[in-house]
């Protein structure tokens, strides 16, 4: 909200400089904001730094970023624009002159180069390419989300937590459900992998996606997945 009123509020040629956390550079939630910015002005310089400056500030894993804008309506010039990038440095008494080892100077161009317009700092020249070269986890797999448990601290754990070793499968149901199963509440089909068409069963949780169940009501849930395939069937439980 600061990066985009500050720009419209600026005259052609008007600089802006903000103090923030670091984490618009790179997050996908910010690439409207990284665009906003690479097609209303020059990136002066970012300077990374930590947020020790300001008691009682904190971006937990974030760093903070000192950035400064020009507002430029020309294209050409602000792809051709040499930013200054500053990569960590602590102690204020450096920022005005850093450290050579710490500054690198990239055409604003080379924001453009990469998916999402990360605003890299402090990357070597090589890996740049090299991303840039480099095929996309898209070009090879589809992503999707795998299972999410909603409760991690019941599902999750150390590797070398004692009850890793003694909790399987079966240990999730109690006696009964081990000799009768569990009845479940809905089916619905989908599509996974090869197969043409698979119905999935979910019992102890709410069938829709996305829903949660309370911590009340959870209770321990099993999958039961048939797949039929093309030229033969499978079950899978």
């Amino acid at each position: 909200m600061f990066f985009a009123n500050g720009i419209e509020r600026l005259r052609e040629g008007g600089r802006l400089c903000l103090i923030t956390s670091d984490s618009f550079r790179t997050l996908t939630t910010h690439a409207e904001l990284r665009r906003h910015i690479l097609d209303r002005c020059k990136i002066i310089e970012i300077l990374l730094t930590d947020t020790k400056h300001f008691e009682g500030v904190s971006f937990q894993f974030a760093g903070m970023a000192i950035t400064t804008l020009e507002k430029c309506s020309d294209e050409d010039a602000r792809r051709e624009h040499v930013m200054r990038l500053v990569d960590h440095v602590r102690d204020p008494e450096d920022f005005a002159s850093p450290p050579p080892d710490r500054i690198s100077e990239p055409r604003q161009q080379d924001y453009e180069a990469l998916p999402g317009t990360p605003f890299f700092v402090g990357i070597p020249r090589e890996v740049f390419e090299a991303a840039k070269a480099s095929l996309r986890v898209s070009d090879v797999a589809r992503g999707r989300q795998g299972l999410a448990t909603a409760d991690d601290v019941r599902f999750l754990a150390a590797a070398d937590d004692a009850r890793v070793a003694r909790v399987g499968i079966a240990d999730a149901l109690d006696e009964a459900e081990r000799r009768s199963g569990i009845a479940p509440p809905s089916t619905r089909s989908c599509q996974v992998g090869g197969f043409r068409s698979v119905s999935c069963r979910r019992a102890g949780f709410q069938a829709t996606r996305g829903a949660r169940s309370s911590s009340k009501t959870r209770r321990p849930w099993s999958f039961s997945c048939s797949a039929t395939s093309t030229p033969r069937s499978r079950r899978t439980s």
